[in-house]
């Protein structure tokens, strides 16, 4: 896990034929990036790429007619299989923004208990009892 800055996570979704440019196995997966400020700040599906099953690179997706081309010899599906980030992915996402609500709801808590825990001052509604001496 970053401290600062950046993170890519690509997962694999399904293996596919088609071999990388050093005839490495690929498969279609999808990229999540993570943006850090000491905990992870932002996540955003940064959607589907073709994934070294070897080794953490990726390649773009092919587009028109190399992507027609690929379909056509089978090496790539016609469609691409669906992904769905689960919750646990979008609560790691953005778990700085839980941290700072628990907190908040912390100090809030513990405001209130505070309130609730001290004694009570009683004031009186006449003044303070003071008579200054008569002449």
């Amino acid at each position: 896990m970053a401290t600062f800055g950046k993170s890519e996570d690509l997962t694999c979704i399904t293996d596919i034929t088609l071999k990388g440019q050093n005839d490495e196995a690929l498969c279609i997966a999808y990229k999540t990036s993570t943006y850090h400020v000491f905990a992870p700040i932002y996540m955003s599906d940064d959607g589907y790429v073709l994934k070294s099953r070897d080794a953490n690179f990726f390649y773009p997706i092919p587009q028109g007619a190399e992507l027609k081309a690929f379909v056509a010899s089978g090496d790539m599906p016609a469609t691409m299989p669906p992904y769905q980030l689960s919750l646990a992915d979008y609560a790691i996402g953005f778990l700085l923004w839980w941290i700072l609500l628990a907190l908040g709801v912390y100090a809030g808590l513990k405001t209130l208990w505070q309130k609730a825990r001290a004694p009570a001052v009683v004031t009186s509604p006449v003044g303070d009892g003071f008579v200054p001496p008569s002449e």
